[in-house]
């Protein structure tokens, strides 16, 4: 006879009250014939016939009582089954289920198996695993998977993994999946992949995921990449990596992007790179940054050219600029515009500035701004001018200076123009604002205050 979960208020109460029970053990079988009942039939139950199960709070007699985590009856949470309280019902012919051997479970007949529930699956001892075959597998609910233990995983035979289905797969809890071994994970069936959640797939080990197949990892919902860990991303094949697509590189965690090494990059298609995020980017290794292809960078999307790191722009290739957009520079901070190597600067379009503002200016090193050509300088924003620096200011040349118009000269801070040299200032200071000029002969005057109370 099977008997429902009760509340530990209940329990705590019934055994106080009842000498027949077992209170150590939590049985649920009377070892005496108990008041009312004849020899070995159980005590008739608070609130019902003998045998009948109790009401159980928050539902009628015979519902099931709510698991904590969220589950319900026999259907384990998400985060794994939490067993009721008691030892597990009987399997098929009387037998304790954690007790059994794997010759006992290879007795049973696989519709035995539809009957099991996840408590009694959570009890068999991993040697028991062993007598599970592809028909046993498959005869078990998946609401019975939810029962499954890392060690019970492990220990079913690789012949067993044919029973997998994407429903009995996906219904394995997370930390169950991590006990998958490497012959066991490449006997799965393909399309059982297609069960696959993200936090199960987390679990995998590195040296399991190097196991799969093309044909399983091709069968992987895209929601699953979300579960990728750096680890796995670098045990895949760069034949893996070829078959991704733009929904799925955009679903990588930004710690797993880092693991992708410079061989694996460049066998991602073009396409895929329209998925990229600037969160993700900014993880990649810069010697994986300098092994993208202009086809992959030209896919980038615009936003995540905001993740680029100073570091990684320096290691682009200069022809990667040609193409640059307007909408795609304008995303770039200022520490990233600071990795600008001078002959990435030459490359860039005039176009590509005009969206420039007085922060990522700042960024701009003496030396990118010395190589700049005269229609990029002129296509630079006046309110971009804002941004110029003390210490880039100190460096300009003339060839710089003499493109300016008066409107881009207007906007240059009053302590930057201090910093200039004389000769430079001479090129623009007939341009100045009334309030530069001001300004700037204020500041001059405080320094000559400054000499003269020296001597």
């Amino acid at each position: 006879m099977r008997y429902r979960r009760l509340s530990e208020e209940f329990l705590e109460a019934y055994f106080a009250l009842s000498d027949s029970y077992d209170v150590i053990t939590g049985a649920w079988v009377a070892q005496e014939a108990a008041p009312g009942g004849e020899g070995g039939d159980p005590a008739p139950l608070p609130g019902g016939e003998s045998g009948d199960p109790a009401p159980l709070p928050g539902g009628e007699s015979g519902d099931p009582a709510p698991l904590p985590g969220g589950g319900v009856g026999n259907v384990a949470p998400k985060d794994g089954f939490i067993p009721p309280v008691g030892p597990p019902p009987e399997i098929a012919g009387g037998l304790d289920p954690r007790k059994a051997g794997a010759d006992q479970i290879g007795d049973l007949q696989p519709n035995d198996f539809g009957d099991f529930t996840p408590h009694q699956v959570n009890s068999l001892p991993p040697k028991a695993m062993d007598g599970f075959d592809a028909e046993r597998v498959a005869g078990l609910s998946p609401e019975a998977m939810s029962g499954f233990e890392p060690e019970q995983i492990g220990g079913l035979p690789p012949e067993a993994m044919g029973g997998f289905d994407p429903e009995r797969l996906g219904a394995l809890p997370p930390n169950a999946v991590g006990g998958f071994n490497s012959k066991q994970f490449g006997a799965l069936p393909p399309a059982a992949m297609s069960g696959f959640e993200a936090d199960q797939l987390a679990e995998l080990d590195p040296k399991v995921v190097r196991s799969m197949d093309i044909k399983q990892f091709d069968q992987l919902p895209n929601d699953a990449f979300a579960g990728f860990q750096k680890g796995q991303i670098q045990a895949l094949p760069n034949n893996f990596i070829a078959d991704f697509n733009g929904i799925q590189l955009g679903n990588l965690p930004p710690e797993a992007i880092g693991g992708f090494n410079s061989k694996q990059f460049r066998a991602l298609p073009a396409a895929a790179m329209s998925g990229f995020e600037s969160g993700q980017l900014a993880e990649l290794a810069p010697k994986v940054v300098k092994s993208m292809d202009i086809k992959q960078f030209e896919k980038l999307p615009n936003d995540a050219f905001a993740g680029f790191q100073p570091k990684q722009v320096s290691a682009l290739r200069p022809k990667m600029f040609v193409g640059i957009s307007a909408q795609q520079f304008s995303q770039f901070s200022a520490e990233a515009i600071n990795g600008l190597k001078p002959g990435s600067v030459k490359k860039i379009s005039p176009n590509a500035l005009e969206d420039l503002d007085s922060g990522q200016m700042s960024g701009f090193s003496p030396k990118a701004l010395k190589v700049m050509k005269k229609d990029q300088i002129s296509n630079l924003p006046s309110e971009a001018l804002a941004g110029l620096t003390s210490t880039q200011a100190k460096k300009l040349t003339k060839g710089f200076v003499g493109e300016l118009n008066e409107e881009q000269i207007q906007a240059i801070p009053v302590e930057s123009l201090d910093s200039m040299r004389k000769k430079i200032i001479g090129f623009i200071e007939d341009d100045l604002s009334p309030e530069q000029d001001s300004q700037f002969a204020s500041i001059l005057g405080q320094s000559a205050d400054q000499i003269s109370n020296i001597f």
